[in-house]
């Protein structure tokens, strides 16, 4: 069995996991020919070589046209029907709906609201949509059969929302995500300010991933 392990050090998210993929070998541009697949449009996908603490990295960036940005936010119903009107196999499909399930479950928990009625702002946005489609499909064009993840760090302080307000980190739907998957988080010792893990990498990671033991 072919195994991938995610080692969350410092933190995740979606473009984080797509990062790491690309660095352990997978192609750009056998992930930007299927991702293509997905019915929407004005976002690209690039990959540069940078440096982080002194330690080479690769960062993947998706781009989307200002034109792509106007709608505020989609329900889970919308994000369901990109993914349906895909030509991807059923399987990356039915995975990459689990995910968004996994987060409005979560949103709809800490805001009361039903899971169909969760507006999705910043995760319900084009390039959120291609991070997760793009860890699903990474996962799958590198033959992983089994991805494994660390323990996530928990980060410090606050960040304010697409909403407007103020959250504490990890933020609320964060923490229901990670709490749900009885995820192993870091606090004592660590380091970091700031938001460490998203609620897209959280959700990527407590759908697709088991944790280490």
């Amino acid at each position: 069995m072919k195994a991938g392990y995610l080692d969350c050090f410092a933190g995740a998210s979606g473009d984080m996991i797509l990062g790491a993929m690309v660095d352990a070998g997978l192609s750009l541009e056998k992930l930007d020919r299927e991702l293509k697949k997905i019915p929407v449009s004005g976002w690209d996908i690039s990959a540069a070589r940078v440096m982080r603490s002194s330690i080479s990295a690769t960062q993947v960036t998706v781009s989307v046209t200002p034109s792509r940005r106007k709608k505020k936010y989609r329900l889970l119903k919308e994000i369901k029907s990109i993914i349906e009107k895909s030509s991807l196999t059923s399987a990356l499909k039915e995975k990459g709906i689990a995910v968004f399930q996994n987060l409005v479950q979560a949103e709809g928990k800490v805001h009361s609201v039903p899971p169909d009625e969760v507006k999705l702002y910043e995760v319900g946005a084009v390039d959120a949509i291609i991070d997760v489609m793009g860890a699903v499909v990474g996962f799958d064009l590198m033959g992983l059969e089994k991805v494994y993840s660390s323990p996530l760090p928990a980060g410090q302080g606050s960040i304010k929302t697409g909403h407007g307000y103020d959250y504490p980190v990890p933020a609320p739907a964060t923490m229901e995500l990670l709490a749900r998957a009885k995820a192993p988080i870091v606090v004592s010792g660590d380091p970091w300010k700031g938001e460490m893990v998203t609620p897209t990498g959280a959700a990527i990671i407590t759908t697709l991933a088991s944790f280490d033991k």
